[in-house]
């Protein structure tokens, strides 16, 4: 097989794969400060998941952009410099070049700052069509037969939109092979229990032998106009293009990267239990070859932006065309990976995956339609390095930082980006990871001292009377106070906090687990004169908040504990105290005052 070669995706000035040397320049060309008036101060946002910006690219967080313009409105003016250290998929930048003023991004993961770099540098929404629709045509002879079957009712060629596999394991007591899907389709989920349905065999699934996955469901659609989305079970030809997509002669030019997945990880590592051991074995075969086919020909197209923008797509679609998507058999839909995890559920949808990039086209081109088609470069800078080293930015050059910091142990970036980084060529370096992790070794106590790095550099780099807004969220009081104690031994001081609702699409977690919490703050920040306050708020201080709370509440209506918790933390943080508890123990009190009651 022919050795994989990573893109080039260095775009200088702006954009750089490692610690970008150009900001300290780009911040010191100071413009004059308009005199616009300020903006009346952010309360209380909510924000969508459903814009051609949220949509454009896939990352495991995200902060809507139309909920980040009111605070960069507010706290700095037009031709200001805006700061997001922990930059992400660059939503900050998105809201900083939309209220017109320039931004700096950094992150740690090159993953996140190429992503970044897609969203906040410029490109022809047309041009990226039709590039596109060359690299389709390229692509299809070899790939398109794979993702057609035929249509049951008019025998027509029918395009596949997508095929589940199940899971299939031996028993073994009795060493009979069966498929998990004629036995644990359960209403929403696979169902934990299975048992064998030669000798009676029960038990968890991790206790039986895992045995190669089988095609279960081909949904496809009729261009006859058969039907919409027929599930029907494979028939031969289906089964054979599939072994087709694995053992036919692949291009040779193709290439796929082969790294392998760390045996110790927070999250990444439980796929070794699914037999899967390097990155390329997350997608089934037929997919992979498509991916690998798309980004040969992305390769090829000789614009620079247009060609950044395009791997973006293809990368983009690479965790819904990976063995990571999940089916519901109840409601017959493919709706993503489970956010934040890396996990093989028993029933996996393998996605079409030139259809799949062709909607990641069409997301990106609206997003790029609906900026406009201005050049941005010369009011962006991205940056790859740590939040806790800002050695490039001079001091006091910074108007205002807008951060969304990763919070404690929610999310393992490193090990997810893992996927997304093979392809580029980039890998994260964890030493300067801030975040709570067993593998890593990092305990709260390491994640606080982190964050006071990262935050001691902002103060640094922020102008007198600057502002720091930081959006978080965590079930856990003790992470809520290794924050505050970050915020306090960098100098710093809460000014305000108000919730940030995300609106309705939760993540798996946030909408399954009880102690999961849905509503972030956004805790505003300036310097601190003098010594800080750690007074640590007691039991008492909770329920005298909840009093209050529930005596403004009509009795009719139930609250809602994760936004009162929310609500609490952020009376807690603006009064000076330490959160005294997590949301479990808040939500065990606010259960005992209404039982009172």
């Amino acid at each position: 097989m022919k050795k994989f070669r990573p893109p080039h995706l260095d775009a200088p000035p702006a954009y750089a794969t490692t610690a970008n040397p150009t900001i300290g320049e780009f911040v010191a060309k100071r413009r004059r400060r308009s005199r616009k008036q300020a903006t009346a101060a952010p309360t209380d946002i909510v924000g969508s998941k459903t814009t051609a910006a949220y949509r454009a690219h896939t990352y495991h967080t995200k902060v809507p952009p139309e909920g980040i313009v009111p605070f960069i409105e507010h706290y700095s003016r037009p031709g200001d410099v805006v700061i997001d250290p922990f930059c992400g998929s660059g939503m900050t930048g998105v809201g900083a070049l939309q209220a017109g003023r320039r931004a700096v991004l950094c992150d740690l993961s090159p993953a996140a700052t190429f992503i970044a770099a897609t969203y906040c540098l410029p490109c022809d929404p047309d041009l990226l069509r039709r590039e596109a629709g060359r690299v389709l045509e390229a692509v299809r002879p070899e790939i398109e037969p794979f993702y057609t079957t035929r249509c049951r009712q008019c025998g027509e060629p029918a395009p596949i939109r997508f095929t589940v596999w199940s899971d299939q394991y031996g028993c073994p007591d009795c060493d009979h092979q069966f498929v998990l899907w004629d036995v644990a389709r359960g209403e929403r989920r696979v169902k934990g229990v299975v048992v064998c349905p030669q000798c009676g065999r029960r038990g968890q699934r991790g206790e039986w032998t895992l045995l190669e996955p089988v095609p279960v469901i081909v949904k496809y659609t009729c261009p006859n106009g058969c039907g919409q989305g027929l599930d029907v079970p494979p028939d031969d030809a289906d089964i054979e293009a599939c072994r087709q997509a694995d053992s036919g002669q692949w291009d040779k030019r193709l290439a796929y990267p082969r790294t392998p997945i760390p045996t110790h990880g927070d999250e990444i590592a439980r796929v070794h239990n699914q037999g899967i051991a390097r990155v390329d074995q997350l997608f089934t075969r037929r997919n992979l070859r498509a991916i690998a086919a798309l980004w040969h020909a992305v390769c090829t197209v000789p614009d620079l932006a247009c060609r950044r923008q395009l791997l973006a797509c293809v990368s983009g679609s690479m965790p819904r065309a990976s063995r990571t998507n999940k089916y519901i058999p109840a409601l017959g839909v493919a709706p993503g990976p489970i956010l934040g995890t890396m996990y093989i559920p028993g029933f996996h949808p393998e996605l079409n995956v030139l259809a799949l990039f062709g909607r990641k086209v069409n997301d990106a081109a609206r997003y790029y339609a609906s900026v406009g088609a201005d050049p941005q470069a010369d009011r962006i800078r991205i940056s790859t390095q740590s939040a806790t080293d800002l050695a490039n930015i001079p001091d006091e050059t910074i108007d205002y930082v807008f951060t969304d910091p990763p919070f404690g142990s929610n999310i393992a970036y490193s090990e997810l980006n893992l996927l997304w980084e093979s392809w580029l060529g980039v890998r994260t370096a964890v030493n300067d990871e801030a975040i709570v992790s067993r593998t890593q070794g990092k305990t709260s106590d390491d994640y606080c001292g982190l964050m006071t790095q990262a935050f001691a550099e902002v103060r640094r780099v922020l102008r007198r009377g600057g502002r720091l807004s930081i959006v978080f969220h965590n079930s856990s009081g003790d992470v809520w106070r290794a924050l505050q104690d970050a915020i306090d031994a960098a100098g710093l001081t809460v000014e305000s906090a108000v919730t940030f609702d995300k609106g309705p699409n939760q993540s798996f977690k946030q909408f399954t687990s009880q102690g999961a919490v849905t509503h972030d703050l956004v805790v505003t920040c300036t310097r601190r004169r003098g010594r800080g306050r750690a007074t640590l708020a007691t039991e008492h201080d909770v329920l005298a908040f909840l009093r209050d709370a529930l005596a403004s509440t009509p009795t009719s209506k139930k609250p809602d504990a994760r936004k009162l918790y929310s609500a609490a933390i952020a009376n807690f943080l603006v009064a000076g105290l330490r959160v005294p508890v997590g949301y479990a123990e808040f939500r065990r009190l606010l259960a005992g005052m209404r039982k009172a009651k």
